[in-house]
């Protein structure tokens, strides 16, 4: 994987709390029905959130899950509009909305069951630049989402099976020497969701298994030669997802920490 640079996108004229949308640019799926008349599949299970027990925090992740903003192209995955295609060159490897003309900027809400993150390189030092890699994998809330996933993995080569309740995204790039760094796109938007200068940021360890997030990523793909895989031969289409930043929605519980006292008196 690559890392495809795009804009930051911090002009949504929204912020998403626990309080409605009400400046009417925001068009959640989820604020036109409730959960008598949703579908099942639009549902999100208890069971899958055994911590989150709050009916606010119930609403807050509908309006995640259905959150759609036409005029930037940011839609959850599902709200993403049917006349998406790949765009133009040089992006032709990117998902674009055809109306707004920008790369669509799909919101993934869903629990951490897998986060790595990875710093190497295979030279020494100031010889061959290292590679930061992370890859997260998320369980979607919903049946719903899985099934817009696969439509999106579809348009490439048809895959005959894939687990469509666990969502994968990641992200890798080279650096330089002396500018080594892990994936630094994590936020805090445990109180608020708002532009990302207005979110504290926080580590990357600092998300756990069982965390609640908001995956930011958009939709790409890479040609795969097939056969002998003989340059410049037949190829087909790999459908993945790149991850732009990684919002912390809802706190796993955490055990608390056990520090052993630090009793070194000298001076270094």
């Amino acid at each position: 994987m690559s890392q495809t640079i795009f804009p930051d996108g911090d002009d949504l004229p929204t912020e998403v709390t626990s309080e409605p949308i009400t400046n009417g640019l925001a068009t959640p799926r989820a604020l036109a029905k409730t959960l008598d008349t949703a579908q099942q599949g639009d549902l999100i299970p208890a069971a899958r959130l055994p911590f989150v027990a709050s009916p606010e925090t119930h609403r807050r992740l509908r309006r995640f899950l259905d959150f759609a903003h036409a005029n930037a192209a940011v839609y959850s995955l599902g709200q993403i509009p049917t006349r998406v295609k790949w765009g133009p060159l040089p992006l032709d490897h990117v998902l674009h909305d055809t109306v707004v003309g920008h790369p669509v900027r799909i919101w993934v809400v869903g629990i951490v069951m897998d986060l790595l993150g990875r710093l190497t390189s295979t030279g020494y030092a100031g010889s061959i630049n290292p590679e930061s890699t992370t890859m997260l994998r998320l369980s979607l809330l919903r049946a719903a989402d899985g099934a817009d996933m696969e439509r999106l993995i579809q348009m490439g080569s048809r895959k005959p099976w894939f687990d469509k309740e666990v969502f994968e995204c990641g992200i890798s790039y080279t650096s330089a020497w002396h500018n080594q760094g892990m994936f630094t796109g994590v936020y805090d938007a445990t109180h608020a969701f708002r532009s990302k200068e207005l979110m504290p940021r926080m580590g990357l360890s600092s998300i756990i298994r069982g965390d609640i997030v908001l995956a930011e990523c958009y939709c790409i793909r890479s040609p795969e030669l097939v056969g002998q895989g003989v340059p410049g031969g037949p190829f087909t289409w790999r459908v993945w997802f790149e991850i732009g930043s990684i919002s912390l929605l809802a706190m796993a519980p955490r055990m608390p920490m056990s520090y052993v006292p630090d009793t070194f008196t000298g001076c270094m």
